[in-house]
């Protein structure tokens, strides 16, 4: 149906529904214009986005409804005047509005739809006009994507923490620091938010930014080494801090025997007359090489006689 309005340049309401509700798109002249939303749990909703994400407060939302009636203005307008939101980013929200709105209709297995041909449409303000076919395409990619993201974030209560290195004197506040500095503003503030400790449908709500933004983004995070699942950080900074202890220890090992191993050369091959005199042989013993292993074999041959003596008493 979209690449048919787009084609044939047609204008009028896309209207489909199913047991989740119903919601509709405005096209003139086959490029998109417009949306209406009317799901359960008030999915992809303004209003009740912007409380999710903690822009907006009960009480407050109440008074934007009641200044709506009275000015008889639409949400997107009164949310400028209260600059709760500006101009750039209610485009950007209402695109991806219309992106997941899009996105979310196509998985549905079961629903009906109707297209009716009219001149009254619904415009959805600071949403600029969307080629059907492309928004199409772009979704359709979209979803592609999300099937090997949800492969590496398996959940969206997962939670990250931000990763700058194993070394342990490398101070991580610094390090993040710096690493957000060299980031657009849209990932500096999921950066941001999983700094917060929040899980990944908490930061899909608190960034206003979809789904398949926040989890493209914490991919790529993933792949840079930025972040990693909480708790594996401290496993890893373990793990490297108990490889760092036994490489210390064998270090000091192998120096300590090459010490010994030194001083015996020392002892054996240098003459006595150069040695200190806490080095030297003990007087009457034996001073080269040769003469400590005479020594050693007459040691040898004292305790063999002495056991064949035993032996021969034993015997008698």
């Amino acid at each position: 149906m979209l690449q048919l309005i787009s084609q044939q340049q047609k204008t009028g309401i896309l209207s489909v529904e199913s047991d989740d509700g119903s919601c509709s798109w405005s096209f003139r002249d086959g490029l998109l214009v417009g949306m209406t939303v009317n799901l359960s749990d008030n999915k992809f909703d303004l209003q009740e986005l912007l409380l999710k994400a903690g822009r907006l407060q009960p009480k407050e939302a109440l008074q934007l409804r009641q200044e709506q009636l009275r000015l008889q203005a639409s949400l997107e307008q009164v949310l400028i005047n209260r600059k709760i939101l500006d101009r750039e980013e209610l485009a950007a929200l209402n695109q991806t509005r219309l992106f997941e709105l899009l996105t979310h209709v196509l998985g549905w297995k079961k629903g009906s739809y109707t297209f009716q041909v009219s001149g009254s449409l619904h415009y959805t303000p600071f949403l600029p006009p969307q080629q059907s076919d492309f928004v199409l395409l772009e979704i359709l990619r979209q979803m592609d994507e999300m099937h090997q993201f949800e492969k590496t974030i398996s959940s969206e209560y997962t939670i990250f923490e931000p990763l700058s290195t194993f070394a342990e004197d490398v101070d991580d506040d610094f390090f993040n620091l710096e690493i957000s500095s060299q980031l657009p503003a849209a990932e500096q503030q999921i950066l941001s938010l999983v700094r917060e400790g929040l899980p990944v449908q908490d930061i899909i709500d608190k960034s206003l930014q979809g789904r398949y933004n926040v989890y493209r983004t914490l991919c790529y995070f993933l792949e840079k080494g930025i972040i990693t699942p909480k708790g594996e950080k401290a496993a890893r900074q373990g793990s490297i801090a108990a490889g760092s202890w036994l490489q210390k220890t064998a270090a000091a090992l192998s120096y300590l025997l090459l010490l010994v191993f030194t001083g015996l050369l020392v002892t054996v091959f240098v003459p006595p007359s150069w040695l200190p005199g806490w080095l030297q042989p003990p007087a009457g013993g034996p001073k080269s090489f040769s003469r400590v292993l005479a020594a050693y074999r007459q040691q040898e041959n004292g305790r063999c006689d002495r056991a064949r003596r035993l032996l021969g008493e034993e015997s008698r």
